[in-house]
């Protein structure tokens, strides 16, 4: 069976058409061990051109579904975005289990920094904010905005 999650109403920090996020990067963190990146950069299509808002240097999804087999790490992408927006909103006292949160795939993966970072377009200039943190600790190491 093939779940299909829409992204609108998920990104409540993109505001209007000139606020969109362009991509979101994690890794270590739920099923993800490597870096994934859920990406809203237009591909090769050329059918429904009005689902496409076009920025001075990109051109970007106005919205997004995710779908695939159960098990493929769909509701896992969706905890982790929902996981780093808690973060950076300061709700890390309200984030249960933490200790359990990074890719348990190895054991050395408990003491690895997850890394997340938002890719978001306002008006037309391109900003990436990211963050790195022990989640077994929930200590933050680095933090960036370029």
């Amino acid at each position: 069976m093939y779940v299909i999650f829409s992204l609108l109403s998920y990104f409540a920090i993109c505001r209007d058409e000139s606020d969109m996020l362009v991509n979101f990067r994690f890794d270590n963190c739920y099923s993800f061990s490597d870096t994934s990146t859920f990406s809203m950069v237009k591909g090769k299509p050329k059918k429904n051109k009005h689902h496409v808002i076009e920025k001075e240097n990109i051109s970007l999804l106005k919205f997004a579904a995710i779908y695939g087999a159960n098990g493929a790490g769909k509701s896992n992408l969706m905890q982790a975005i929902k996981l780093s927006s808690r973060i950076i909103l300061g709700e890390e006292d309200e984030i249960e289990n933490h200790q359990q949160l990074y890719c348990r795939i190895t054991k050395e993966n408990q003491s690895v920094p997850s890394n997340f970072e938002y890719e978001i377009a306002i008006d037309d200039k391109i900003f990436s904010y990211g963050f790195s943190i022990i989640l077994s600790e929930m200590k933050i190491i680095k933090e960036w905005l370029y």
